[in-house]
């Protein structure tokens, strides 16, 4: 038995803790020619250990093809107090933010100029937008048109989404990620580990899931949108799932974002963890085009922006959190 066989086998002895997840992957990876088995061998032990199942590695450190893909399957949990909600986790990582080059429909002036852009920390994201089930769950409210309990929750304003996540937060005793002086200034704890909304550049992170295209598959195969909604939303979950196995990224609703909009923070924010996130909430960011929308607005890095003070049929929105103990790069 080789000594990285050794060293992972002695490590699977003990329970399935996040850490000792990265310590395997660590080694797995940094196995040279062995690196396929001893992939194989983590994959069976995790598929049969509960500890190891629950916690969480990156789909993106393992090839498609490869066994280990298989545990993006495993990688996901419930949220408790939430009605069919799962939560997906996504790696740090570096990517290029913005309109790729070739992309005809992108915004001049707002898309670009594409950047590469680095995430610190990895985070968990709701698989789908936030339906109208999960909505009622937390506020014992259902504003939208389009009613239905899997369908994503829509008319509801840049407050109205923040509002929920903090109620939320408290229900699952985690520290309020907004703190509100008077109406309509609103301040982000960088440090609390409540649920939240994704920056604009979290938000194309998850989209793309590793793509680099303007769009992460066929549009009529992974989103709903003008051309096939039938003029209205759809439950979530239907259309299909990114790499990430994250669902509705693109069309359905429009999904708000923490950030002020600014015309030009490509060339402003900075290239590490960029968010504009002033206490005076005036115009919010919107991503990933809707329902009623055009082919061209469904898009990864297709930008929009709205009172936050107001809903819409469109609006709607999906929710992270920056876990307590943070995973390695």
């Amino acid at each position: 038995m080789s000594e990285a066989f050794a060293r992972l086998r002695s490590m699977l002895t003990e329970p399935g803790t996040s850490e000792r997840w990265w310590q395997a992957v660590e080694l797995v990876l940094g196995g040279g020619e062995e690196s396929a088995l001893l992939q194989e061998y983590l994959v069976a032990h995790a598929s049969r250990d509960e500890s190891w199942r629950n916690c969480r590695v990156p789909c993106g450190d393992w090839e498609p093809e490869h066994p280990g893909h298989g545990l993006c399957e495993m990688q996901t949990r419930a949220i408790e107090g939430l009605p069919d909600a799962v939560e997906v986790y996504c790696p740090p990582g570096t990517f290029r933010m913005g309109a790729p080059p070739g992309d005809g429909e992108a915004d001049e002036d707002w898309e670009k100029p594409a950047r590469e852009v680095t995430l610190s920390r990895g985070f968990w994201a709701l698989s789908t937008p936030v339906t109208q089930a999960m909505y009622e769950a937390v506020t014992g409210k259902n504003p939208s048109r389009f009613q239905g309990p899997k369908r994503p929750v829509e008319e509801v304003s840049w407050f109205d989404a923040v509002r929920f996540c903090n109620r939320l937060s408290e229900q699952a005793g985690l520290t309020p990620v907004y703190q509100f002086h008077g109406e309509r200034e609103v301040e982000c704890l960088q440090d609390a580990d409540g649920v939240r909304l994704p920056t604009e550049a979290e938000w194309e992170y998850l989209c793309r899931a590793g793509s680099t295209s303007a769009r992460y598959g066929d549009l009529d195969n992974i989103a709903w949108f003008r051309d096939n909604s039938d003029g209205k939303t759809h439950p979530v979950g239907q259309k299909e799932p990114n790499a990430w196995g994250l669902f509705d990224m693109l069309g359905n609703v429009l999904e708000w974002c923490v950030d002020e909009w600014d015309g030009e923070a490509y060339s402003k924010l900075p290239q590490v963890d960029p968010a504009h996130v002033p206490h005076l909430v005036v115009k919010r960011v919107l991503r990933g085009g809707s329902w009623s929308g055009y082919a061209k607005c469904a898009r990864a890095s297709f930008r929009f922006r709205y009172s936050a003070d107001f809903g819409s049929v469109n609006f709607g929105f999906r929710i992270v959190r920056t876990p307590r103990v943070k995973a390695k790069p």
